[in-house]
Parts: C-alpha cells; sequence; structure tokens
C-alpha cells in the first residue's frame, strides 16, 4: 500500500450539518423505528474527515488519496462561498437553510470515470438514504425543472407585499455563477442538480414516512469518482 495513502479518517459530526434537518425523526424516537421513521437520511448516519458517510455501525474502507481529498475540500469550499445568502428554493416554511460545502472522497483504486447517476449517489452515502426516497438528477444547466422551480420562486415573490429589493437577475446572478463555476472546472464532469427525496416518500419495513426536510445538492464528479458540491435542504410541511 502506498505510505501516503490516508487510511485513518476520523468521525466528523460537522460533516452532517448539511443534512442535519433531513436526519430529524420529528420526534420519532425508539429502537423499534429503524432508520428512518420519519426522515430522508439515516437519523443513525456517520461521516468521517473525507466526506464518507455511512450508518453507524457499518464499516467503510478508508484509502483516500491526499491530493484528491484536498481538492475536493478546496473545491466544495469554493462552490459553497459562490451561495452565501443563497438559500435553496422550494421550501414551504421560512427558510430551508443555507448551502453548505458537501464532498464525499473516494477510495484509491474505486471505479474510474464513474458517471453521477442514482447508484453512484445512493453508494456514495453508504446507505443512510431512505431506500423508497426518489434520487432526480438533471443537468446543472439554465433549463428543466430545477432551474424553473428557481425562476418560478424567485418571480412568485413579486406577488408578495413587500417584494424583495434585489431584480430577478440579480437573484439568479449566483445561481449562474455557479453553473459557469462547475463546467470551468476541467476536474469536475457531470455537474447536476440533485434532489433527493420528496414528500409523500412511501412505505418501507411496514412503516410509512412522513419526512418533510430533504436534501437539494449541486454536485459533480471526479475522474477519481468522489462527489463534490454543496448541500442544502428545502421543508416541505
Amino acid at each position: 500500500m502506498n505510505s501516503h495513502v490516508i487510511t485513518a479518517c476520523r468521525v466528523d459530526e460537522s460533516g452532517l450539518r448539511a443534512l442535519a434537518g433531513s436526519m430529524d425523526p420529528g420526534g420519532a424516537y425508539g429502537p423499534e423505528l429503524g432508520d428512518w421513521p420519519r426522515n430522508v437520511i439515516s437519523r443513525h448516519a456517520v461521516a468521517y474527515s473525507c466526506g464518507t458517510l455511512t450508518r453507524a455501525g457499518a464499516a467503510r474502507e478508508h484509502r483516500h488519496d491526499p491530493v484528491e481529498l484536498q481538492q475536493c475540500q478546496e473545491f466544495a469550499a469554493q462552490a459553497a462561498k459562490l451561495m452565501v445568502g443563497v438559500e435553496p428554493v422550494g421550501s414551504e416554511a421560512d427558510s430551508g437553510g443555507a448551502f453548505l460545502p458537501f464532498f464525499i472522497t473516494a477510495n484509491v483504486g474505486g471505479a474510474r470515470e464513474a458517471h453521477l447517476d442514482e447508484a453512484t449517489v445512493r453508494g456514495a452515502f453508504g446507505g443512510t438514504i431512505y431506500p423508497p426516497a426518489e434520487i432526480v438528477l438533471e443537468p446543472l444547466v439554465e433549463g428543466g425543472e430545477w432551474w424553473q422551480d428557481v425562476v418560478d420562486s424567485y418571480e412568485e415573490s413579486y406577488h408578495h407585499p413587500v417584494p424583495p429589493r434585489a431584480s430577478l437577475e440579480e437573484r439568479l446572478r449566483p445561481w449562474r455563477k455557479l453553473i459557469r463555476w462547475f463546467h470551468r472546472r476541467e476536474a469536475l464532469r457531470e455537474p447536476s442538480f440533485v434532489s433527493i427525496g420528496e414528500f409523500p416518500m412511501g412505505e418501507w419495513g411496514g412503516q410509512v414516512n412522513y419526512g418533510c426536510i430533504f436534501p437539494r445538492l449541486a454536485l459533480a464528479i471526479t475522474r477519481s469518482g468522489s462527489l463534490v458540491g454543496i448541500c442544502g435542504e428545502v421543508v416541505h410541511t
């Protein structure tokens, strides 16, 4: 084994900040309720310093190239900086929270040139996503349902009694900067907007999950298979 490969990753609770709402079981507790009583991300999810996610007690291998790990950290921080003050759209509550840096570093020797699709997302999340939850990936471009949701949300706000000070074009500017940033990074491929979960999420293990907080991510994949981008959450009341 290469002596420079990182194998001793530590548990890092800060890695779950972007998913905290999606992990909240909404007051439903007890071992008999399992991982997903009212939440789309396992309430027993664990994050590591490399971004790796897993369920508590489940083993995950750690064999990371330090250059890849550093690149993931830097790219995620850069993307989040572009969206400071911008919240994911689509929340039915006052706030779905801010976009935060998000990355999951691939292992050395993993599947290279992997594609960013539903199976890749589920695998990278280490079994923490509620199995029946729908995962929708769309190209990170000005078009498609995710982009229209952003535009519609900002346009509808003009009908409120107190319209926002910023024009529609000004409010769309950070999103357009984010799109350009992703597409100009040669190390990142297949920039996508990823929506995890929607109400109602369905039944699993004999229980119906009525979760109402869902992750929304802008992600890309590196040639080594790492996922890099930002994550926020929307609230559906």
